[in-house]
């Protein structure tokens, strides 16, 4: 803004607002979710805690699905154990992996294979 000089005598500021109502709606439609699935296993509480699914009484029941097991999170548990009797064991809270080629897979790339015919 400016006088009748044309001196510089105020400014205005406009500023788009970090979250539109679309966005905050998604967001908090979000949050709702969460809260409503159980923290043991992901599956909404109100399913999951339902007679229906009771497996004294429901028609269906949950039958758990065998586990997948996580080879970055086994490399991480090894290196976790490397330090548990670190000065300060407690405070290593960032644990991360890399991919690098495995010497194991070019040793058995080089074994013969034997076919047993039957």
């Amino acid at each position: 803004m400016y006088d009748e000089q044309g001196r510089h005598v105020g400014s205005v500021i406009t500023r788009e607002t970090e979250w539109d109502v679309e966005q905050q709606s998604l967001v908090l439609a979000a949050a709702e979710l969460d809260a409503e699935k159980c923290p043991g296993c992901g599956e909404l509480l109100s399913e999951s805690t339902s007679t229906d699914v009771d497996p004294d009484q429901g028609a269906q029941v949950y039958v758990a699905r065998t586990p997948l097991k996580c080879h970055a999170c086994v490399a991480i548990e090894g290196q976790q154990e490397n330090y548990r009797n670190h000065d300060h064991a407690q405070a290593l809270r960032v644990w991360g992996t890399d991919k690098r080629d495995n010497p194991r897979a070019a040793l058995n790339a080089k074994r013969p294979t034997m076919l047993v015919e039957g």
